[in-house]
């Protein structure tokens, strides 16, 4: 079974494209096999790391919970401001209609 020259040729370029995405990728696993080989060095560091991460995280978490439920808090007394402000001029407007019938009838 032989190939035609055309088909190695395309072959070997997509190999040429590949290999170093293969190489960098081996590279980083061989690394991290390092890395899990040796517990005490690494991977406790990267787990005090995690957990510093991770606290710090629920820290600004609660700090924007907080903020939310001020901003919250703001935007239902601005409602029902709002809500007082229409009774309001609807209760305006239906006087002054009243004061213009009357007048009208008069």
């Amino acid at each position: 079974m032989t190939f035609p020259i055309t088909a190695i040729a395309k072959l070997l370029i997509q190999l040429a494209t590949i290999t170093p995405t293969v190489n960098s990728s081996i590279e980083q696993i061989r690394r991290l096999i390092d890395t899990i080989r040796k517990p005490g060095t690494g991977t406790q560091n990267q787990l005090d790391d995690l957990k510093k991460a991770i606290e710090l995280q629920a820290a600004v978490n609660k700090e924007m919970n907080d903020k939310l439920k001020l901003i919250e808090t703001v935007l239902q007394t601005v409602q029902k401001s709002l809500k007082i402000l229409v009774v309001t001029g609807a209760c305006v407007g239906l006087i002054a209609l009243v004061a213009l019938v009357v007048a009208v009838v008069k």
